[in-house]
């Protein structure tokens, strides 16, 4: 994108949320206590113009050390705070990590095939004939497995704001040989009793065994279709949906929404696979190699206002100008003490089926088009600490659950009839 083009609005916040008499020096919120912030080593400082340039011409791949993300129809038209988004990983990434938003933009230099092989990914894609409610977030879901194995990184959702360091999630844990840990996931499961995972953040290493898996099953439940209408039940998901094998997480998932989570769907099936043929074991791997990231991690922002969005569009647009001593302010400071002392990230979603509109919804309105960075704002001050602080203390990981369900015991795509 042009920075001609740009309004202020599309930008990162990247000063202090105020100064004082034209100082340097930040402001915090009065009475915010964060004793776990800790500045970033190295910091991207170039232009917010400088990186939209390069998010727009991605170099090749010369490391694992990888962002990999996607918007159909390219990053110029993302919504304004998840360019926001973005543009925050490249701050606190720093220099030794690549991010790259990919598309399906004909001739751009961040269009998908030019980073992925073509026979990974479905044939409906390749022929540029995708269809449906969810066309953008099923490509999204059949091209990040692919990505993630062929060159090594994490797949990251354009929705996610990250307020900790890569290397501190889970990179160094992976890349260091001393480490059993392969791949690590975020968990789907609030209560820690499963073992299934979001696909928002996947993390492994170049050429990875149990990502190849995952990506193959979800490519072959791919074939013959351009949109996900009744995935859900195909004969290599039946061992969980016919035979009442789902997790607890989708009690009562059905239809259209158990479409939607194919991705959930055939991870679990890598997950609870016993190959005979070639020895391998979802569970044994899982248990051992996979590093899982507690739920709370990506989730502590929504879980502390019940989910409620408009409760955290409040919170975020909260001014820590006004009369401190007010119940509001109070309200807000403990909030973001909390987030920001205990979140690796914040994940930010679309529902579509509730009357109650999440934080994403609400900052997709063209009024709200600033509301995540306003000037002297709580968001505008969780902004510049996503680009300048991370914290100083482990990720919140946990053990992979006892197998509740039953094993399968097949082939990696075989099926039965009964």
């Amino acid at each position: 994108m042009a920075s001609t083009a740009m309004p202020p609005s599309t930008i990162q916040c990247r000063q202090p949320p105020d100064t004082m008499n034209g100082s340097d020096v930040t402001l915090l919120p009065t009475n915010l206590s964060l004793p776990k912030a800790k500045p970033l080593e190295h910091v991207d400082h170039r232009s917010d113009e400088e990186i939209i340039q390069t998010i727009l011409n991605p170099p090749p791949v010369t490391s694992e050390e990888n962002i990999w993300a996607f918007w159909d129809n390219g990053f110029e038209t993302m919504p304004p705070w998840q360019k926001r988004n973005v543009i925050g990983w490249v701050r606190m990434q720093g220099p030794r990590w690549t991010v790259r938003v990919l598309s399906l933009v004909h001739n751009s230099p961040a269009n998908l095939f030019n980073f992925v092989d073509e026979d990974h990914v479905p044939k409906h894609l390749r022929d540029g004939r995708s269809t449906g409610k969810y066309a953008g977030a099923n490509t999204s879901d059949t091209i990040r497995l692919p990505l993630v194995y062929k060159h090594g990184g994490i797949w990251m959702d354009v929705g996610i704001i990250l307020l900790m360091h890569l290397d501190q999630i889970c990179w160094n844990a992976l890349e260091d040989p001393k480490s059993k840990f392969e791949v690590a996931v975020c968990s789907s499961d609030p209560t820690l009793k499963s073992g299934i995972a979001q696909n928002f953040f996947i993390a492994g290493r170049k050429g990875n065994g149990f990502i190849k898996r995952w990506m193959l099953v979800l490519l072959e439940a791919w074939k013959g279709r351009i949109n996900n209408k009744g995935i859900h039940a195909h004969p290599l998901f039946l061992h969980q949906v016919r035979d009442g094998n789902l997790t607890h997480v989708f009690s009562g998932a059905s239809g259209e929404k158990l479409d939607y989570f194919q991705g959930y769907l055939a991870y679990d099936r890598v997950r609870l696979l016993e190959d005979p043929y070639d020895g391998f074991s979802g569970p044994s791997y899982c248990k051992n190699r996979v590093l899982l990231i507690e739920y709370k991690e990506f989730s502590s922002a929504v879980m502390a206002t019940n989910d409620n969005g408009p409760k955290q569009f409040e919170l975020f647009s909260t001014s820590f100008n006004q009369d401190q001593d007010t119940e509001q302010y109070a309200e807000a400071c403990k909030y973001f003490e909390y987030v920001l002392s205990n979140s690796g990230l914040i994940k930010l979603y679309r529902r579509r089926d509730n009357d109650v509109p999440t934080l994403a919804e609400l900052w997709d309105k063209p009024e709200n088009h600033d509301a995540d960075c306003r000037p002297g704002t709580f968001g505008a001050y969780l902004r510049y600490f996503s680009a300048n602080f991370t914290q100083d203390r482990k990720v919140n990981t946990c053990k992979f659950p006892r197998i509740r369900e039953k094993v399968l015991v097949a082939g990696l795509l075989e099926t039965f009839d009964d």
